[in-house]
């Protein structure tokens, strides 16, 4: 075995290495040397790539271009350029040069190019654009006529007053709420009486009289409508137009307007024959100085005053402020009225959730109450879900838009608890006072609460300004389905609407209430009045509507002995209460302090608590 010397590089594996390692170090030192001399003479050396041609001119350089240039294919161009001599086809121009020489700007040039390109056209030819390659200019529109004037009213709505506009520089014009008619477009394009008329006569229509408010015309031009005749149904029209004594032609004489109806000038029918009307009197000892009376009015007969149909309405309050346990009880007391068998046959009826919008379960329309319309509202009632904020004014307000009839009593069943969040009039006496003028006594109206919390006044007060009574509050939700069927059947067969009343001023009667509820069956009218203690009869007048028909009565009311002590004390305080609901409602509307204060004293005097009293502070 041969032993190696580990003290040698590794690369050393021959002998004479060391000889080796010198030829080379050598070897890199001459490399070096001759690249260094080379580079020192060729650093001014300018080095042409053999492609390029030196020595020749643009021109040259460009026709070496087009010479060496690859024929393609041996079949003619199909763009018809000629072939040379030397077999290649024509190339195009070669494309101008983006930067560079002038010279080779001017060489890559296409000179075949027409000069009429680049020189303006000559004045020969300046009357034809077409003939220098210009197109004409385009003919200028003709100004548009201007439209006729029309007038328009900007109207703004306030849907929330904050600031107290009494100071306002310019009063504003208050005009009632218009509710937005669905699919009804925001803007009516212009139209014409001609164009209406001629419309009209193209559907097969007739006109035979016209009338219209035309628009002020432009200066010099007045518009003539064109009356159409009466077309044959096939949209012909005549050529000239009918003479138009014959269209304003009327109907009947000129004397037959002031000819007097019988019907229309007597008087009303006297009815002291179907009512009857009792009293009882009440003399106090003592300091107090009156005499107080009740009267009763009840039908006379089954025979006489035949029951009123009625349309009811039935007006649910659907907003956020109920909670969703309390309104399935009224869901339920709804339905239940519905199916009880107190709508009677020939009454209609209607059902309305309300919050800030109110949505219609007939679309606003009467349905006689027949049991698919009842099992129709039914399904409507319980679509009915919680929702929104309560604009109380605006849902009674639109129950006055349900279309009234003279021979129905029109009858409003209000369920809901009284809080008004939203709308211009949320104060509850202004929706009461309000509300109460705008109805004028033609809608009666009963409020139902949602619970003892319901916001009694409001409830109370609009009914008893509207023909209603107090208003009913349930003890608990579980209660609300008997309150609202109570109330209901305590109204289910009016025989006497728009009833009123006008005492004598010789016995100097303070009578009450003011506004009183329709005469029903199934209760009677009472009046509570107060008089000076000497006073022995009073004379009262009384008038009311059955079907359509007025009627008239007047009473003499003997009060008996004028000895005090005599009759039921409880009438005295009746009167004082009805009389204190009395002075609530003339306090709402009118807002005089002397309202208050007499229903301070009178309070005072028979012991009686102000109702609402907290309302007044």
């Amino acid at each position: 075995m041969i032993a190696r010397d580990m003290s040698q590089p590794s690369f050393l594996h021959a002998e004479g290495g060391d000889n080796h390692a010198i030829a080379l170090i050598a070897a890199v030192a001459v490399s070096l040397a001759v690249h260094a001399v080379l580079g020192w003479f060729a650093r001014d050396a300018k080095l042409e790539l053999p492609g390029e041609a030196p020595g020749l001119t643009p021109a040259q350089r460009l026709a070496l271009r087009r010479e060496s240039a690859m024929r393609v294919s041996p079949a003619p161009d199909p763009a018809g350029r000629p072939e040379t001599p030397e077999g290649v086809f024509e190339s195009p121009p070669e494309p101008r040069a983006a930067a560079g020489d002038p010279e080779e700007l001017l060489a890559v040039a296409d000179t075949a190019a027409p000069s009429v390109l680049f020189d303006p056209p000559p004045l020969s030819e300046a009357a034809d654009p077409t003939a220098a390659g210009v197109a004409p200019p385009e003919a200028a529109e003709a100004p548009r006529p201007d439209a006729p004037w029309q007038p328009r009213e900007e109207v703004i709505e306030i849907s929330s007053k904050f600031a107290n506009d009494d100071v306002a520089a310019i009063p504003r014009a208050e005009i009632p709420a218009i509710e937005r008619v669905s699919g009804a477009p925001d803007v009516v394009p212009e139209s014409t009486v001609a164009a209406a008329i001629e419309a009209a006569s193209l559907e097969g229509g007739s006109f035979r009289a016209v009338s219209w408010m035309p628009a002020p015309p432009a200066p010099g031009e007045v518009e003539q409508p064109t009356l159409v005749a009466e077309s044959s149904g096939e949209g012909s029209a005549a050529d000239a137009p009918p003479d138009l004594g014959e269209i304003a032609e009327p109907e009947t004489e000129p004397e037959a307007f002031f000819a007097e109806v019988p019907e229309e000038v007597a008087p009303a029918k006297p009815i002291e024959d179907v009512l009857s009307a009792s009293v009882s009197v009440y003399r106090p000892r003592g300091g107090d100085h009156h005499v107080y009376f009740e009267v009763d009015i009840r039908r006379k007969g089954a025979d006489v005053l035949p029951a009123i149909p009625r349309d009811v309405v039935f007006a649910q309050d659907a907003s956020r402020s109920i909670a969703p346990q309390r309104l399935a009880a009224c869901r339920e007391a709804l339905k239940r009225a519905f199916r009880s068998g107190l709508l009677r046959e020939g009454d209609r009826f209607e059902v309305t959730a309300f919050n800030t919008t109110n949505v219609w379960a007939f679309g606003r329309s009467w349905r006689a109450a027949t049991p698919a319309a009842v099992d129709e509202a039914a399904r409507f009632v319980d679509s009915i879900r919680p929702d929104g904020n309560t604009d109380l004014y605006s849902a009674a307000r639109s129950v006055l838009s349900l279309p009234r009839s003279p021979d129905r009593a029109v009858i409003a069943i209000l369920v809901s608890d009284g809080v008004a969040t939203q709308g211009d009039i949320r104060r509850d006496s202004e929706i009461i006072g309000e509300f109460s003028r705008v109805n004028d006594g033609n809608v009666s109206v009963f409020g139902v609460g949602v619970s003892p919390r319901s916001d009694e006044y409001l409830l109370s007060m609009l009914s008893l300004c509207n023909r209603g009574g107090p208003a009913v509050l349930p003890r608990d939700r579980f209660s609300i389905p008997d309150a609202l069927v109570g109330a209901f059947a305590e109204i289910g067969t009016p025989v006497l609407s728009d009833i009123r009343f006008s005492f004598d001023t010789a016995s100097g009667a303070v009578v009450g209430p003011k506004t009183t509820e329709n005469l029903y069956l199934e209760r009677p009218l009472r009046l509570f009045g107060r008089a000076e203690a000497g006073t022995r009869e009073v004379v009262f007048q009384a008038r009311g509507v059955n079907a359509g028909r007025a009627y008239d009565m007047v009473f003499d009311l003997s009060l008996g002995d004028p000895e005090p002590g005599r009759g039921d004390p409880s009438i005295a305080k009746k009167w004082a209460r009805t009389r204190i609901y009395d002075l609530v409602a003339e306090h709402i509307r009118t807002g005089d302090a002397a309202a208050l204060a007499e229903m301070a004293e009178i309070g005072r005097e028979h012991g009686v608590p102000i109702p609402f009293k907290e309302k007044f502070r």
